[in-house]
């Protein structure tokens, strides 16, 4: 992951490496002859993650903090920030996703995806598999295709017909749904977790979607057609609109 640093909002421009400087004039955010920059949030490059808290923060005293008490006032900041959006009917000024810049759209998106993966897991197609001899009876099969015995006016069947509920994780989404699940945390997982590892170690054994992403976005829209679940449905929308950013 890439490194955090720390401003405040009303920083000097003079003081902020030069590279965020270019990026904030190219998007905006500072203005032919200003001084300062007015910003709270998080802007995400190449050259590492910048978070802009509210003015008069103690940054001096955060930056000399440990890596776990950054990642909690980066994350404490987005969530009040997410909290904000889900509350208010105000919109802050910023760029999308795509230009590294978390705004309203991107924010809720990362978070909600995230949250949703560590609730209820990876996404799961349940298939219904018939099996001899196991499983929830099926009557109607077993009467038609297994040998039955009369004993003292009883039908006795020998064998019987089920059914079984399997849950099939190697399916097309379920990879899309890990491969998105990869690259948020690998910069963002901090948002509900301090460390990466509890995304790693459970999706480490999904394969890999070779899939382009308009065959991805196409295979999802698919899916939603066989979905009934409400859980199922919304995200499966929300994987639709990661890729549609």
């Amino acid at each position: 992951m890439s490194d955090f640093n720390f401003f405040c909002d009303r920083a000097l421009v003079n003081k902020v490496p030069q590279e965020l400087v270019s990026y904030l004039r190219l998007k905006g955010f500072i203005l032919p002859e200003q001084k300062k920059i007015h910003f709270v949030g998080l802007i995400y490059l190449h050259t590492g993650i910048y978070i802009f808290l509210p003015r008069n923060s103690n940054i001096s005293s955060i930056i000399k903090s440990n890596v776990s008490l950054k990642h909690e006032i980066a994350r404490n900041l987005l969530l009040s920030i997410h909290k904000y959006f889900q509350s208010s009917r105000n919109i802050l000024t910023g760029a999308d996703e795509n230009e590294h810049i978390t705004g309203e759209k991107s924010l809720n998106l990362l978070i909600t995806l995230l949250e949703d993966y560590n609730t209820n897991g990876l996404y799961k197609r349940r298939n219904r598999r018939i099996v001899k001899n196991s499983g929830k009876v099926d009557w109607n099969r077993t009467i038609k295709k297994c040998e039955s015995t009369i004993d003292e006016n009883t039908l006795n069947f020998l064998d019987h017909i089920g059914t079984r509920s399997v849950v099939d994780t190697t399916n097309e989404i379920s990879k899309i749904h890990a491969e998105i699940i990869r690259q948020i945390s690998k910069n963002f997982g901090w948002l509900t977790f301090a460390s990466n590892e509890h995304y790693e170690n459970s999706l480490n054994h999904i394969p890999i979607s070779h899939m382009d992403s308009i065959n991805k976005i196409k295979s999802i829209e698919h899916e939603i057609l066989l979905t009934y679940s409400d859980r199922d449905i919304f995200l499966l929308k929300s994987l639709e609109l990661y890729f549609r950013c």
